[in-house]
C-alpha cells in the first residue's frame, strides 16, 4: 500500500507534458540565440557561410528563425514524445535548467561582440 501512495504523490508532483515541452522550447530558444550570435561574430568565416550580415532586418530574421525552431521543438515534445506520459520529471529540474540557460546563453552569445554593438 505504501508503494501505491508514493506513486500517486510522484504522479501529482511531476511536470505536465505541455509544461515540460514549453520549458524545453524556451531553453532551445535561448541556446539558439547564443549560437546565432556567436556565428555572426566570427569574421574568419567566408561571407557565404554567415547566416546574417549586419543589415536591416537581420535581428528580426534571427528571432523568427529561433521562434520557428522552438515552436517545432514544443510541438514535437508536447504532442509527440511526451504525449502518453502523465508527468515528465520534477518541475524543479525543468525550472533550474531553464533559468540557468536564460542566464548563461546570452552571456555566451555576447563573446566576441564589439562593445556597443547590437
Amino acid at each position: 500500500m505504501r508503494q501505491g501512495n508514493e506513486a500517486g504523490i510522484e504522479e501529482r508532483m511531476g511536470t505536465p507534458p505541455l509544461v515540460a515541452a514549453a520549458f524545453a522550447a524556451g531553453t532551445v530558444y535561448a541556446w539558439l540565440e547564443a549560437i546565432f550570435r556567436l556565428l555572426g561574430t566570427f569574421t574568419a568565416l567566408p561571407t557565404v557561410y554567415r547566416l546574417w550580415q549586419p543589415r536591416d532586418g537581420f535581428i528580426t530574421a534571427m528571432w523568427l528563425t529561433m521562434i520557428g525552431i522552438s515552436l517545432v521543438v514544443f510541438l514535437i515534445l508536447g504532442f509527440g514524445v511526451f504525449r502518453r506520459r502523465p508527468r515528465v520529471g520534477p518541475l524543479a529540474l525543468w525550472v533550474t535548467v531553464f533559468v540557468l540557460s536564460a542566464i548563461a546563453a546570452p552571456l555566451i552569445g555576447e563573446i566576441g561582440t564589439p562593445l556597443g554593438a547590437i
